[in-house]
């Protein structure tokens, strides 16, 4: 990067000095009476502009909604699933933002709450645009990087999007609904451009 910037500003310095062509630079050598027009010497000032994608996480901490009536959940004793949505905003000049979710070291697993066997496949993502979550096309947590989906295509000017993460209730296995705080670690990560 140094080395960059340092040869770039040389070639501006020499711009007042400098059609005679050397190895390294142009030079020009006004003689009055002679060349009174002067040459003009031609300089290319490039400018180049990586490939740059930004993600902004609205927060550190996403709160998983439970289940809102726990007596009807009981009575219909059927698996019900909630959807927490976590605002993502996204900004790139180019079209191929790929990133990468990550559910690590779910906690909660024996340890954190005694005799719980949540899963990693009792939680789920998929990606929206910003709002609210609907209630299909999740795709289970595996432990390793998984990619999201549904990222626009094209030079991103800021839009904000839902990272949607489902939990799982299932009533018929109540060791997956021991009391506690369960922490699901994601982790996610920008892999392109």
């Amino acid at each position: 990067m140094s080395r960059s910037i340092t040869r770039f500003f040389a070639g501006f310095a020499l711009v007042a000095a400098t059609a005679t062509v050397s190895e390294a630079q142009l030079t020009c050598t006004r003689i009055a009476g002679v060349n009174g027009a002067g040459c003009p010497i031609a300089v290319n000032a490039n400018l180049v502009i990586p490939n740059i994608a930004f993600l902004q996480v609205a927060s550190g901490t996403l709160t998983l909604d439970v289940i809102a009536d726990w007596s009807a959940f009981f009575t219909a004793a059927v698996t019900d699933s909630t959807y927490t949505a976590l605002p993502l905003t996204i900004r790139s000049n180019v079209g191929n933002v790929a990133i990468n979710v990550t559910a690590s070291a779910l906690s909660g697993t024996a340890s954190a709450v005694a005799g719980n066997t949540r899963t990693f496949a009792d939680y789920g993502f998929k990606v929206l645009a910003a709002g609210s979550c609907t209630a299909d096309g999740y795709t289970a947590f595996s432990g390793a990087a998984q990619a999201l989906s549904s990222i626009p295509t094209g030079p991103l000017n800021a839009p904000t999007l839902s990272l949607c993460v489902a939990s799982v209730f299932d009533p018929s296995d109540l060791t997956k609904l021991r009391a506690g705080t369960y922490t699901l670690p994601l982790a996610l990560t920008l892999t392109a451009p």
